[in-house]
């Protein structure tokens, strides 16, 4: 059953979502940026996808099984995942995937630094 607070029925990021991520990701950004040895990091796609995906694409179920989750410290700082979805990260963006199908819910693009 979707959230009654999510008008877009489960299938986005919920406003919660939308500023905690990058919020969580500029101030890692800004961390490494103060540390001594600070290195440029080069986000690639993962192997098996071509372009990034957009919101409606759905990705083959043995290359969303390989991609990474979101770290610990920004999950437990989450609302819970609802059933059936995950947000994973792909390159610099955030997608909210269904597990089931493969098919990608809603696309934070640029938030990973």
């Amino acid at each position: 059953m979707p959230d009654v607070r999510d008008p877009a029925g489960g299938r986005a990021h919920r406003s919660t979502e939308r500023w905690l991520i990058p919020y969580y990701f500029q101030r890692k950004h800004a961390d490494r940026a103060r540390a001594s040895r600070a290195k440029s990091v080069q986000r690639s796609l993962p192997a098996g996808i071509a372009t990034a995906p957009r919101k409606g694409d759905t990705l083959p179920l043995d290359v969303a099984a390989r991609l990474h989750n979101l770290p610990g410290p920004l999950l437990r700082d989450l609302p819970p995942a609802r059933p059936d979805t995950a947000r994973l990260v792909v390159g610099a963006d955030v997608i909210l995937l269904r597990r089931s199908s493969g098919e990608v819910l809603d696309v934070m693009a640029g938030v990973i630094n």
